[in-house]
């Protein structure tokens, strides 16, 4: 049973292999064949079936139309919402650079007021902690960075206090109008009689 069955597969492989290769490479009159049946397969339009596809074709003409319309209908919403978007985005970076520029005038400002010695307000605007100083996040950022940069901050030096010794020193004794014990008996002197 077993040679039988193997026999039959051989036959079905080699009936598979010639109709293979005969799909493969059609003959001349199997393709003049073919033609000929498709030619005579297509049917020939009738009076009563030429009326449906032109009302099809109006039918796609109007839905074509109103296609186009609500895709330009769209197309001019998105340009006004671009436009829209490009003057809100305009907007809001000048008031980012105005924030910016009012944020670095208090910085500058708090350095000027710590005493801060030979920057510039670009030189500042490099070196500073962008921070708000109006905050107490920032201010002590700010304070630390002061501490952190003391050579920028020289210590203010008080002027020397000159004694009164010193002062009196530099009086012109001839020139004293000032009303001293000596100057008064002087005066004095001069007023009352010596009687």
């Amino acid at each position: 049973m077993s040679e039988d069955h193997v026999s039959e597969q051989q036959s079905l492989d080699l009936k598979i292999e010639v109709a293979e290769e005969a799909s493969a490479e059609p003959s001349a009159a199997t393709a003049a064949s073919t033609q000929s049946a498709t030619v005579a397969a297509q049917p020939v339009a009738s009076p009563s079936h030429s009326a449906a596809p032109v009302a099809d074709q109006k039918k796609d003409a109007l839905n074509a139309k109103s296609f186009d319309d609500e895709v330009s209908r769209r197309m001019s919403r998105v340009d006004e919402l671009e436009k829209s978007f490009t003057s809100l985005r305009t907007e809001s970076e000048a008031l980012r650079n105005r924030l910016d520029q009012e944020l670095l005038n208090s910085r500058v400002n708090w350095a000027a007021n710590k005493g801060v010695k030979g920057l510039t307000r670009d030189d500042l605007a490099m070196i500073m902690p962008k921070v708000d100083p109006s905050t107490p996040e920032g201010l002590a950022a700010l304070d630390a960075w002061r501490h952190q940069r003391s050579d920028l901050f020289p210590e203010p030096t008080l002027p020397k206090q000159t004694t009164p010794d010193q002062m009196l020193a530099k009086v012109d004794p001839t020139r004293n109008h000032f009303w001293n014990s000596n100057k008064f008996r002087e005066i004095a002197s001069q007023f009352v009689s010596k009687d």
